[in-house]
């Protein structure tokens, strides 16, 4: 009989057949907090922006109010924080 590894959880949420939450986009709102910004928080995450944002949309319409919250770009460049939810 072999010895048995450390047991690991993986929690994920649905909502209407797609994930709300789980530790993918944990980790994402995480990044979008410490980064303020979806590219940057995606490119530390080693994921491409539209994934990035993919995950985010999916994020904002599964919750009654969005959890990430953002600025358009501009000269000055837009951004992304996390809303009460969010946090």
């Amino acid at each position: 009989m072999t010895e048995a590894g450390p047991l690991k959880i993986k929690l994920q949420l649905y909502c209407d057949g797609e994930i709300a939450m789980g530790p993918g986009k944990a980790d994402l709102l995480e990044a979008i907090g410490r980064f303020g910004s979806i590219s940057a928080a995606g490119r530390a995450l080693g994921m491409s922006y539209r994934r990035a944002w993919l995950l985010v949309d999916t994020m904002n319409r599964c919750w009654r109010s969005p959890l990430v919250e953002t600025s358009p770009g501009s000269t000055h460049g837009g951004g992304a924080r996390l809303s009460e939810q969010g946090e």
